[in-house]
């Protein structure tokens, strides 16, 4: 079985979904993570795409952005859409 590659495709869509929905509630990385008890910088590495949150992880920055987890998904899903193969 070969290597597992990183979703570098799918981690970028991520954070672009979770930038575009922090932007519409005008709410800060610290206000998320805050909120979402998450650890310091996870915002920050998870929108770079350096991180590959955990569905713990990925509940608690809906939390955060104060949005159901679905709504996340959604945007995640039409910035995934959007993006180059």
């Amino acid at each position: 079985m070969p290597p597992t590659k990183p979703r570098t495709r799918e981690r970028e869509a991520l954070g672009r979904a979770i930038r575009v929905l922090r932007a519409e509630r005008a709410v800060s990385q610290e206000e998320v993570e805050a909120a979402g008890g998450l650890g310091q910088n996870a915002i920050g590495r998870i929108e770079r795409g350096a991180s590959a949150p955990s569905f713990d992880s990925l509940v608690g920055v809906a939390e955060g952005l104060g949005v159901p987890l679905s709504v996340l998904i959604e945007v995640y899903e039409r910035q995934l859409a959007r993006a180059p193969r």
